[in-house]
């Protein structure tokens, strides 16, 4: 086989291999393992093809992400970047060489951002990291856009692309990280409207990449500008395509961003005399927005593609605990569809089954009616027990049956009834229960991929090794569960969505407490 063949082929088997769910690392794996084979083949034959040193690098460092066994990766990350650099050595005027040089030594410390550091010996881990492959998949597609941007400077499909991966990006990291991710965005999608101004991919890119400026900002007249000019990218993209019922929901809903601005921003001004622009709420509704909408836009693809409705489902759910209550019930009935039509295609898709189960304790808990409420819980039980008999050895969901089975009495006691005897006992049965109930949001997170952002916001990052200083934090907001539990049991006409956030909040503290033990 030729050199060129061999490169190609090694290169789209790494392309490949980060496609797929968290579930699938083993056919990734060997993949990797495949493109590794052939791209070696090809530097046996020439050991200067610096495309295929390139791929290669970027193999080592995938293969590295793909363990949890720190000392592992590090020797992956080693022989990757002894990859970029014979790269760079061939092709020295390379700038995308050797940027992926200077990517690579910052590897060793995304792996312990992301895994844990060198005590995550567990192969579980690989697993569990959260949206692992969604974030090596849009790096992998931000370099090679920048790679093929060097070659063709005026693709506007590659510029898109570029652009639309940064978008993507900007979700990870820090406030200011994203912001740098997202003014880079703009760029490259406003280089492509320059070369194409009826490019609609592009104008959608682009409003979407204005929307979520607009919500980094607190000041209501700064965002409402960038609304304006998300909201004439939308117009534009429906225009050069209006079947696009994608491109029609984006402009309907931009037209709320500005009150969504004030309902997020306001609230928590309210709760707090120096808003953190780093706050759970606004991260929470900003990234959930964004994967309904990827969601919904990867549908249109692949409407039989039951991981995108069940993320579709889980980021509903998640997004009805930021809204009115009337939106919320909206939403969760939304969600409810979109899991029954996953199950409809894969009956026995238990994470669909698992999220469903969630969605009926969640209108089970919108409602005062206590009989209706159970016929809820019932069906959550239900939900909860298939996901079991599907999938026996996953403790959550073991955890989730039991706990669905104290959603009734959890219901008494906020609500009232015949149960709710005494205040004293109440208050023992919520603060205990409420432990528990933790659970519940552990799979949405885990799933979707919040907890690690979440760890991060309360730990401090990768630098805070200290179990101490983590069993402290937890143990003195563990402190405010009582209080929170006699605000259920005497809460008279409290704004529920209030309530919710509030209890989300401790909810993402406890779950990240056990994400880290």
């Amino acid at each position: 086989m030729s050199l060129q063949n061999l490169t190609k082929w090694g290169e789209s088997l790494l392309e490949l291999s980060l496609y797929g769910s968290d579930e699938t690392m083993d056919e990734s794996r060997q993949m990797l393992r495949e493109a590794v084979s052939k791209l070696e083949e090809a530097l046996t034959i020439n050991p200067a093809k610096h495309e295929a040193l390139w791929c290669l690098g970027n193999a080592h460092t995938y293969c590295g992400f793909f363990t949890s066994d720190f000392r592992e990766a590090k020797i992956l990350f080693d022989e990757a970047s002894h990859c970029f650099q014979k790269a760079v050595d061939e092709s020295p005027e390379s700038e995308h060489y050797l940027r992926s040089v200077a990517d690579c030594a910052k590897a060793p410390a995304l792996h312990r951002e992301i895994h844990g550091g060198p005590a995550a010996t567990s192969n579980d881990a690989d697993i569990n990291a959260p949206g692992l492959k969604r974030r090596i998949l849009f790096e992998h597609t931000r370099m090679t856009a920048e790679r093929d941007y060097l070659k063709n400077p005026t693709d506007t499909d590659n510029l898109t692309k570029w652009g639309a991966s940064l978008l993507e990006l900007s979700q990870y990291g820090t406030i200011n990280e994203s912001r740098k991710m997202l003014r880079e965005a703009v760029s490259k999608l406003e280089e492509a409207l320059t070369i194409n101004p009826a490019k609609h991919k592009a104008l959608w890119c682009l409003g979407n990449a204005r929307i979520v400026c607009g919500f980094l900002t607190r000041d209501y007249d700064e965002a409402k500008l960038l609304f304006d000019e998300a909201f004439r990218c939308f117009q534009k993209a429906v225009d050069e395509s209006p079947e696009n019922k994608h491109y029609l929901r984006s402009l309907a809903e931009c037209a709320k961003a500005p009150a969504w601005h004030r309902d997020i921003h306001g609230e928590l001004a309210a709760t707090s005399n120096a808003m953190d622009m780093d706050a759970p709420e606004l991260d929470r509704r900003m990234f959930f927005e964004d994967a309904r909408m990827t969601a919904e836009r990867d549908y249109l693809k692949n409407p039989t593609d039951t991981d995108n409705l069940t993320k579709w489902g889980g980021s509903l759910l998640e997004l009805s605990l930021l809204v009115p209550i009337d939106d919320s019930r909206k939403i969760l009935k939304e969600a409810v569809s979109k899991l029954e039509e996953a199950l409809t295609i894969n009956p026995a898709k238990h994470e669909a089954l698992c999220f469903l189960g969630e969605v009926h304790i969640a209108n089970g808990f919108l409602t005062s009616n206590h009989d209706e409420a159970k016929i809820l819980f019932d069906e959550a039980f239900q939900c909860f027990q298939k996901a079991v008999d599907e999938s026996p050895e996953n403790e959550l969901y073991l955890r989730l049956l039991a706990a669905c089975a104290k959603a009734p009495a959890l219901h008494r006691e906020i609500y009232g009834g015949p149960a709710a005897t005494s205040s004293t006992k109440g208050s023992a049965m919520v603060k205990n229960d409420l432990c528990g109930w933790a659970i519940l949001a552990l799979g949405l997170l885990t799933w979707i991929g919040m907890a690690p952002a979440g760890h991060r916001e309360i730990y401090g990052g990768p630098a805070a090794t200290s179990s101490t200083k983590g069993s402290a934090m937890v143990k003195n907001d563990l402190c405010g569960w009582a209080i929170l539990a006699l605000g259920l049991l005497t809460w008279i006409g409290m704004d529920l969505k209030i309530l919710l956030l509030k209890f989300l909040d401790r909810l993402v503290l406890e779950i990240c407490y056990m994400l880290c033990m």
